[in-house]
């Protein structure tokens, strides 16, 4: 995966929401990438070694994005956000991730011994809070992370429920879901949001069902040319 061109994709598709109908409220802040001794250095919280889909980003893409959106379409927009979202009247997501040095196993700051937690996620999800790498906070508890456990290389990507046991792998690799994200126009990532295109079965995000064009259609805008 090229990480410079997902980071730059990332950058163009916040300035075009700008040409949507509506009220848009965005925030585009990417850092630069980290020089590969600072990266050594965070390499050692990682026992297993540090994965190589997170070296390649933050060397080549950035080691903080932060570009989060919410797009409340005009009335004459609405029918066509309904098409995706039945019974929304507006529309969330934006590609980010915490800064490099906030992302480690463990980062949480979940306890393996809390009994209060263990009876509301389950064991194996307090499990999961406490050895993943949070890579995103949702922003209602819940949170994205790494489980380098299953693969030190590129990990798979967990969602960490905070009140259920319903945590669970939604991306066989980091890398993965990164281009699904991108493509899915980095909507949510909450899970009722992402529900509709995740594949409980593959613990994938399968991006070739329908809605995908028609959330293309919706936020994909190309700014209007005249003939001369």
């Amino acid at each position: 995966m090229n990480y410079h061109d997902w980071t730059e994709c990332a950058r163009a598709f916040s300035e075009g929401l700008r040409m949507l109908p509506g009220e848009i409220d965005i925030t585009i802040e990417i850092d630069p990438p980290l020089e590969s001794q600072q990266i050594d250095k965070l390499a050692a919280r990682w026992p297993n070694g540090l994965p190589a889909s997170l070296r390649q980003l933050w060397s080549e893409g950035s080691a903080r994005v932060n570009c989060p959106y919410v797009w409340t379409p005009s009335p004459d927009e609405l029918p066509s956000l309904n098409e995706v979202f039945e019974d929304n009247d507006y529309i969330y997501g934006g590609a980010r991730f915490e800064h490099a040095e906030q992302i480690y196993p463990g980062n949480s700051g979940a306890d393996a011994d809390d009994e209060y937690m263990a009876d509301v996620v389950g064991k194996a999800g307090l499990e999961l809070w406490c050895r993943c790498a949070v890579f995103l906070h949702v922003g209602n508890g819940d949170c994205l992370g790494l489980d380098p456990e299953r693969d030190a290389e590129d990990p798979p990507v967990v969602y960490l429920v905070h009140d259920d046991d319903e945590s669970s792998v939604i991306s066989p690799s980091f890398s993965d879901f990164l281009a699904a994200w991108q493509e899915l126009c980095y909507i949510g990532p909450e899970f009722w949001l992402l529900d509709y295109w995740i594949d409980g079965d593959r613990g994938a995000i399968d991006t070739t069902k329908h809605k995908t064009a028609e959330l293309h259609r919706l936020l994909r805008r190309r700014p209007q040319t005249t003939k001369a």
